[in-house]
């Protein structure tokens, strides 16, 4: 995916493995707005991250397991969202799960990570993100940013927030909501580890 790369260079985020694992650049599949998830994997350059949602196809759990086998040849990092069970099942680098769900399972994440896996979380708060930070989550997702059309009713944080609920964090965060290739730039200055999104991955 070309705009993808491009995007990599000019934010400074090179597509090499990083001392945190996580790469820079997560695109996030989604039911009516991506493309198909296999398509995806393979317009993805190579250490980019994607993340499987996909929470409405009738055939997930067959469909997350293919996407993870694909990222695996392609040496694509693949999260799975909201199901432990199914990221390990598939094979996948790691789960990503609201804060409810850190909180729900928090011994089974904690054997997870033992063994291995990456778990990232969202949070759209400071309280959330400071609870997810004290968990220890790998990464952490934090949004809108800005006005989306996944959410648009969603209360967004802006710059200025986002900022100062990122920069204190130890784990990594990643912008996410309404980030264009015009505002991407400005959310790495804010202090975003990485950009995760929808849109602005599709060519």
């Amino acid at each position: 995916m070309q705009r993808l790369t491009e995007l990599g260079h000019r934010l400074n985020f090179p597509f090499v493995k990083t001392s945190a694992t996580l790469p820079r650049l997560i695109a996030m599949t989604d039911d009516i707005r991506g493309p198909d998830p296999l398509d995806l994997v393979d317009q993805l350059p190579v250490h980019a991250g994607l993340l499987f949602r996909h929470y409405a196809n009738p055939h997930r759990n067959r469909l997350a397991r293919q996407v993870a086998q694909a990222c695996r040849n392609r040496g694509i990092f693949c999260l799975v969202a909201g199901d432990l069970e199914l990221a390990k099942a598939s094979g996948a680098n790691g789960v990503h799960l609201p804060e409810f769900r850190l909180r729900q399972q928090q011994t089974k994440l904690a054997i997870y990570r033992a063994r291995g896996g990456v778990v990232t979380s969202s949070a759209h708060s400071l309280r959330a993100a400071l609870f997810a930070d004290r968990f220890g989550v790998d990464g952490l997702f934090l949004s809108p940013v800005f006005p989306t059309e996944s959410h648009p009713n969603a209360v967004c944080l802006g710059l200025a927030r986002f900022a100062a609920i990122a920069r204190p964090l130890r784990c990594p965060v990643f912008g996410l909501g309404g980030i264009n290739t015009n505002t991407a730039q400005r959310v790495r200055l804010a202090g975003a580890y990485g950009i995760a999104g929808i849109g602005l991955f599709q060519s």
